[in-house]
């Protein structure tokens, strides 16, 4: 063992010397093995979960994120703001570009304020991020393949060749466009059943609809069957509900509470942790897409690390 730790000494002090003498160009960061990348959250070049947080996640608990679209309805455009962050920890200015790999890559844009990432770099200053937003153009024809198999992040210095690839999984699968009570939420994660229901209460909202809040009446006033909604499901209960997530007045909700486990999320805004107990609630909103908690009596937006 003090072998081991001498020789794993050695290794990083070699690592921390290429990199502080600046004798290195390229270095190339793999998903699964790494030195330099221990966490997307802290690399040099940080990937982390945005506002719409729910389709980059780490499935695996590598730390590692992945963008996961379980259901992207065919012969649609998808549209999904600010689903990742990228930023930039080095020491100097990078210019960044994404490419993805699958059978329908062409399907799928990756874009920062309007501007695509696969066809023109975005600048990214010293200790700034940029949001990623992703739309899909879902074919009709697509099958039951993940049209895309993985994404990646090239980071260039403004001046010279590539310095770092992020290679990350991806997986965006096209669904037949169907009726409520053909959704099966207990084959689906909680992120997936509480977007599904978000969706299906912002388009009975938009359309002028009426959406009631007590009991069974809200998953029949969407459509759900309340003998499967209306009760845990996969360790969650999920239903329609107004509160005064903006600290001013009742807005519409997803309101999720767990019943057999905890959930673990950080503060949007400083980062720091905060947990979800048994029986206690947190929120998504039906128009803005994003997570809330009560903290300390005041609603604060959260990014859901682990459920």
């Amino acid at each position: 063992m003090k072998g081991y730790l001498l020789s794993l000494f050695a290794l990083l002090s070699m690592v921390l010397l290429i990199i502080a003498s600046g004798a290195f160009t390229t270095v190339l960061m793999e998903r699964n093995v790494s030195l330099t990348l221990a966490d997307d959250t802290y690399g040099m070049i940080a990937l982390a979960p945005a506002l719409n947080g729910q389709y980059f996640v780490d499935r695996d608990g590598d730390g590692a994120y992945e963008l996961y679209v379980p259901e992207a309805p065919r012969g649609t455009v998808v549209e999904l703001p600010d689903v990742f962050s990228i930023t930039n920890n080095l020491n100097r200015t990078v210019r960044v570009s994404v490419t993805d790999e699958g059978i329908y890559d062409d399907a799928v844009s990756f874009t920062v304020l309007s501007q695509s990432l696969e066809s023109q770099d975005v600048t990214i200053p010293v200790g700034t991020s940029v949001l990623v937003s992703v739309t899909i153009n879902v074919p009709e024809s697509s099958g039951d393949l993940s049209l895309l198999s993985g994404v990646s992040i090239v980071v260039r210095e403004l001046a010279h060749d590539e310095l770092i690839t992020l290679s990350r999984g991806a997986e965006i699968y096209a669904v037949d466009q169907s009726e409520p009570g053909d959704y099966d939420p207990a084959i689906h994660t909680m992120l997936e059943n509480a977007e599904y229901v978000r969706r299906l209460a912002f388009a009975i909202l938009e359309s002028g609809g009426t959406i009631r809040t007590w009991g069974a009446l809200p998953y029949v006033d969407m459509g759900l069957p309340p003998n499967i909604w209306n009760k845990t499901i996969n360790g969650f209960t999920i239903k329609y509900n107004v509160a005064p997530i903006y600290n001013a007045g009742q807005v519409p909700t997803v309101q999720v509470s767990p019943k057999d486990h905890y959930v673990y999320a950080v503060t949007a805004d400083t980062g720091t942790p905060v947990t979800l107990y048994l029986n206690q609630s947190m929120y998504l909103g039906v128009y803005d897409m994003k997570w809330y908690m009560r903290i300390g009596g005041v609603f604060r937006e959260i990014i859901i690390t682990e459920y």
